[in-house]
């Protein structure tokens, strides 16, 4: 008996649809186990940016904003109620009000990453309606985008990044095919989920412009409109982030301020920042081989789409050669990928440090939305540079994964069980004070590891540098490094500090200056 082809053919849509988004959880288990022999969810904390978003987390959802300060040298947000690190308060916010219902632990973030990369994918497929061959094309991307599945285990923010980027790509495809004719009420609902975007990543600002310029009418008068709108939004992101965000390690805010005392001065060191950065970024011998991979594979989407933007501007008829590869990219699609992929390499080489991972992820969710538009647009022939690239580094991929999570998979939590009794009878959360400097525990940065999950939520992490620059803390608490003890000695005396607790690197005290009950 013959089985009827258009049911065998439904029942395969069916099944990409329900096994495609979960390739990268599907991908992270066989890693981790193959590895490791462990479920993704037996894990650690390791990297300092995943510890103290974990921890901003455990605190918001025990104390929502009454919490000790997150700041670096002991300088916080010029908004008063925010008290989070210099990523902003965002992030934890959001991670926060989903804890309040499902609990926070130490495997938490890696639930949550899987939960939000999964949700983004099914919303992709379903929303718009994918069929076979875009479904095939998705999970080549997908299966072969490393930079997913390699944060997924990680408690740091690419992971709901690569989610907007996803979202994002779904929107400029309509903004793309439906341009002026779009409603009022995807404008507005577009412009918020970008302003969003922008505000929880500065990055995502340089969309704003292109958004615009789709969506107003084609004349003098719609670009300048266009201008003055992405000015405006830029402005309110901007001002949004600098109020919410303590000072330190921002280099956008940095260099506002010093164009505003030294423009020209200011603009050379632009001029030469990216001049470095962008050779830097050429430079094999500088970076990690994903890196290197990324870098030629965006430099080769950028050459190819300029190469047919060109030719079908100023070429009535493509030359013989190039019509396939025209054809691959819809010509109203060719200006946005360009300058997707052209201004954040402009943005991160004039803003921004090449070469140390920073830029890799950032640059990748802007070539994820490049390529998840052309999947929706049916335009294929640029996919395999970047799938069959990555599929070929396959076992490259496997050595990085395996350094970025071997210390989160073969170190074990419950050694600090005992810590963490320890930390908790000498130090607690008061929620009787004012003075949230009295929750607040001055860390040397050295310090920052997953140790720090043995302090009580509430208790908020500021980091210094160097022993040398502490001169009046007004944090209650400091834990300091005693490899040199003649500035411990030299400190205990001059702070007036109680020693508290020896802990496995340095020493934990209380500040007696500071009025804390």
């Amino acid at each position: 008996m013959n089985k009827n082809p258009k049911q065998s053919d439904k029942r395969l849509l069916w099944f990409l649809r329900v096994i495609v988004p979960l390739i990268p959880v599907i991908m992270v288990t066989i890693l981790v186990f193959t590895l490791y022999g462990k479920h993704p969810l037996d894990v650690t904390l390791y990297w300092n940016d995943e510890v103290i978003n974990w921890h901003q987390v455990a605190s918001f959802r025990e104390h929502s904003f009454d919490i000790g300060y997150y700041t670096i040298n002991e300088q916080p947000a010029p908004a008063a109620f925010t008290h989070f690190y210099v990523h902003g308060p965002w992030y934890p916010i959001f991670v926060g009000l989903a804890s309040k219902l499902l609990g926070w632990r130490i495997y938490s973030g890696v639930i949550l990453n899987s939960v939000l990369i999964t949700s983004a994918l099914y919303f992709f497929v379903f929303v718009m309606r994918l069929d076979r061959r875009q479904l095939l094309a998705l999970a080549g991307v997908i299966a072969s985008a490393y930079v997913i599945t390699l944060y997924v285990t990680i408690n740091m923010q690419e992971t709901l990044q690569q989610s907007v980027s996803i979202i994002l790509a779904m929107l400029f495809y309509i903004a793309l095919k439906d341009q002026q004719s779009l409603s009022v009420k995807k404008k507005v609902a577009f412009v918020l989920f970008l302003l969003l975007a922008t505000i929880t990543r500065l990055s995502w600002g340089v969309l704003l412009l292109p958004y615009f310029l789709l969506v107003n009418r084609r004349s003098l008068r719609g670009v300048v409109l266009a201008l003055v709108e992405t000015g405006i939004l830029s402005f309110v992101a901007i001002y949004v982030v600098y109020m919410t965000t303590p000072p330190g390690l921002h280099s956008v805010f940095d260099t506002a301020e010093n164009i505003v005392l030294t423009p020209i001065e200011t603009l050379s060191t632009i001029m030469t920042r990216t001049m470095t950065n962008a050779s830097v970024y050429l430079d094999v011998g500088h970076k990690k081989p994903l890196d290197i991979l990324q870098t030629f594979q965006a430099l080769i989407f950028i050459s190819m789409l300029f190469v047919t933007l060109f030719t079908t501007i100023f070429f009535r008829k493509l030359p013989k050669k190039l019509p396939q590869l025209a054809r691959s990219v819809p010509v109203s699609s060719l200006g946005f990928h360009l300058y997707n992929l052209v201004s954040i390499h402009l943005a991160s080489f004039g803003l921004y440090i090449i070469g140390t991972w920073g830029d890799y992820r950032v640059i990748a969710t802007h070539l994820l939305v490049t390529m998840l538009i052309m999947i929706l647009a049916r335009s294929y022939r640029l996919l395999p540079i970047y799938v069959l690239g990555n599929l070929l580094f396959f076992l490259l991929y496997i050595s990085t994964f395996a350094s970025f999570t071997s210390q989160k998979y073969l170190v074990e939590h419950e050694r600090l069980l005992s810590l963490e009794q320890q930390v908790v009878a000498v130090m607690s959360y008061n929620d009787t004070v004012e003075n949230q400097w009295c929750n607040t525990i001055l860390i040397h940065v050295y310090f920052y590891n997953d140790v720090v999950t043995t302090i009580p939520p509430g208790i908020g992490t500021t980091l210094f540098f160097t022993e040398e620059s502490i001169i009046s803390p007004k944090s209650q608490y400091l834990w300091l490094r005693d490899d040199d003890p003649e500035l411990l000695a030299r400190l205990e005396t001059d702070l007036q500090l109680d020693f508290l607790l020896q802990m496995p690197q340095g020493k934990l005290y209380r500040n007696t200056k500071v009025n804390c009950p």
